[in-house]
């Protein structure tokens, strides 16, 4: 492997866990966008967007990720946030740096993954009824979601699928 692959998709779909499964199994560095922004930020996502609004979010998001790919070389397995590839232009600079992966998981598969961990997630927190909340954001997001190299069902992905992807990269 000798490019930048970026996991995509909703929240709660897997891609910190499969982008870290298969970082570990591939011998090569993995890295939560999230987890960066909050680690230079030195502050949790949702207290960034206790004190900004999500536009302020997005433009910090996108600054992280140029500087991560810039700051790279190699292969390296990013997983993105949810809202990450549908804001500025971060889908084309994600394409035209590597390989977009789409974990497209139903509706019903990522509400029971996030039912007790919904206050973390500042887009969905406050929203008694989840699967409606995330009905919306899917919505919203698929369009953008769909123009991936590669859409896999995230209910049923497993390392040998990521490995056919995989082997010609």
């Amino acid at each position: 492997m000798t490019q930048k692959i970026f996991l995509i998709g909703m929240p709660g779909s897997g891609k910190t866990y499969w982008g870290s499964v298969i970082a570990t199994l591939k011998g090569v560095p993995f890295i939560d966008l999230d987890a960066y922004i909050e680690e230079k930020e030195q502050k949790t996502i949702a207290d960034f967007f206790r004190e900004h609004d999500e536009k302020a979010f997005r433009e910090i998001e996108n600054a992280f990720l140029a500087d991560i790919i810039e700051s790279t070389e190699g292969c390296l397995i990013i997983a993105c946030g949810g809202g990450t590839p549908c804001y500025k232009d971060n889908m084309n600079m994600m394409k035209q740096n590597g390989i977009v992966i789409y974990l497209k998981a139903e509706i019903s598969f990522i509400a029971k993954r996030l039912k007790n961990n919904k206050d973390g997630r500042p887009l969905l927190a406050g929203y008694d009824d989840l699967e409606t909340r995330l009905k919306q954001l899917l919505e919203d997001r698929s369009t953008v979601y769909e123009q991936a190299d590669h859409i896999l069902q995230a209910d049923y992905v497993t390392a040998t699928t990521f490995d056919e992807i995989l082997k010609h990269v």
